[in-house]
């Protein structure tokens, strides 16, 4: 499977492929998707999910999977 395709799967499934665990923890599904997020979830991630009212910690999921790990420090960077 292209590496590309599997964080859409995951968005799709809530699911992380590789580790088989929920996204979305059971606590927060009966949240608001805005309000979606943990201690871990990026800044930019909660800006992205007030604005387009998603699930911060899909589109944290989402930006880590398809940037890989240049990516998490480019986030990282502007976090900080």
């Amino acid at each position: 499977m292209l590496t590309f395709i599997m964080p859409f799967i995951e968005w799709i499934t809530e699911k992380r492929i590789d580790f088989w665990y929920d996204i979305i923890p059971a606590r927060e599904k009966s949240l608001f998707l805005e309000m979606q997020y943990g201690p871990s979830t990026r800044e930019i991630s909660k800006g992205s999910g007030n604005l387009f009212k998603g699930s911060p910690r899909k589109i944290d999921n989402l930006l880590r999977g398809t940037t890989g790990q240049l990516g998490d420090i480019a986030l990282q960077t502007i976090d900080d």
